[in-house]
């Protein structure tokens, strides 16, 4: 191999890896911003059955104090979000837990 064909390889191989890392950063932010979206989107004084509804089953249940629970979704990379909900199951409150 000469020299030029080892440093025309390794340009391939450069940009084929920037070609894979631009991909990747592009769709953890599509993904984040849709679930952002679809968070801020989501109001309170709903159901927990139409939070289920929206979305899916929840990663976890947290007691949130004796007469409050919440359910959380692992969908953000950065964290998780939670949607806390009374003794009647209705939602009054959610937010994002970093």
């Amino acid at each position: 191999m000469t020299k030029n064909t080892i440093v025309n390889a390794l340009f391939i191989g450069f940009g084929a890896i920037s070609g894979l890392l631009i991909v990747f950063i592009a769709g953890l932010l599509i993904h984040e911003r849709y679930y952002d979206h679809k968070f801020g989107a989501t109001p309170t004084g709903i159901t927990a059955r139409q939070v289920r509804n929206e979305w899916g089953k929840p990663n976890s249940y947290i007691d949130y104090s004796e007469t409050r629970i919440a359910m959380g979704y692992d969908k953000s990379v950065w964290g998780r979000y939670l949607f806390i909900m009374d003794k009647d199951s209705v939602v009054n409150q959610k937010y994002f837990d970093d």
